[in-house]
């Protein structure tokens, strides 16, 4: 238990990335590497599986951005909400989904191969509070 929640026997998960939907990603990124000299901008990767452009911001304090552009970000867009989504990593992947699932979150998006992730699986649920993006571990 803790601060009067029930705890579950699931790994502990960790906030991986908060997602920015952009309108056009090259813009975007050269905005990040102007406004924070410092950090680490990746190269633009796409990816046909999720049907989008992604670049992943880098901070030294290991807090991290993913811009995203295309078609998956369209109606976020047109709404005037630039925050996509906010990512945790889970080690168990499935069963954190099925927990989430659990408390009333939609699969919007099932397992998949994410190429800016090395070909980890991500799933994308939809909950009270947003959307969720949870990364496999490995």
């Amino acid at each position: 238990m803790k601060d009067g929640v029930p705890t579950t026997s699931m790994d502990q998960v960790i906030l991986h990335h908060v997602g920015l939907a952009c309108q056009e990603i090259d813009s975007a990124r050269r905005w990040f590497v102007e406004a924070f000299p410092t950090a680490n901008v990746s190269q633009i990767v796409i990816d046909p599986l999720q049907n989008a452009e992604l670049c992943l911001v880098s901070f030294d304090t290991g807090s991290m951005i993913e811009l995203v552009s295309g078609p998956i970000v369209k109606t976020v867009l047109e709404k005037g909400t630039p925050l996509y989504h906010i990512c945790f990593e889970a080690p168990n992947f499935a069963a954190h989904i099925t927990h989430l699932q659990s408390l009333g979150c939609i699969l919007v998006a099932p397992p998949t191969p994410a190429r800016l992730f090395s070909e980890r699986l991500v799933a994308f649920l939809y909950g009270p509070h947003g959307l969720i993006e949870i990364l496999s571990s490995t």
